[in-house]
């Protein structure tokens, strides 16, 4: 049921979340002798603005490591292609050339590039 319910109900554990975790502070407001509506209200839009302020934080930061990671990435790939290549050249020396062949044909059609070749 609740696999198959997953995607509905993951707003209303959130929600549920959210209040646990905001009642202790509207209970506080409340023994302050603000009314138990307004404390809601107060707690909420204080979690909110938390959470503006979390999101305005975190976004530039992600952005930045994105872009990083995106001008990286060919360097990244090229690194485990070399690894791979080496690899294969090794293993080439060390199996047979059966189980050599059978290797190659399980590797996706970029990893069976002979070593040398780009």
């Amino acid at each position: 049921f609740v696999w198959l319910f997953k995607g509905i109900l993951l707003p209303f554990v959130a929600g549920i979340a959210i209040a646990y975790f905001l009642d202790p502070l509207a209970d506080r407001m409340e023994r302050v002798g603000i009314g138990r509506g307004l404390a809601a209200i107060l707690s909420l839009l204080l979690f909110l603005l938390l959470a503006v302020l979390f999101l305005l934080l975190l976004v530039p930061i992600v952005q930045t490591q994105v872009a990083e990671l995106s001008e990286r990435l060919p360097g990244i790939v090229k690194a485990v292609q070399d690894a791979l290549t080496a690899l294969l050249a090794h293993l080439k020396t060390v199996l047979t050339p059966e189980d050599y062949e059978h290797l190659r044909g399980a590797l996706p059609p970029l990893a069976r590039r002979p070593p040398g070749h780009a």
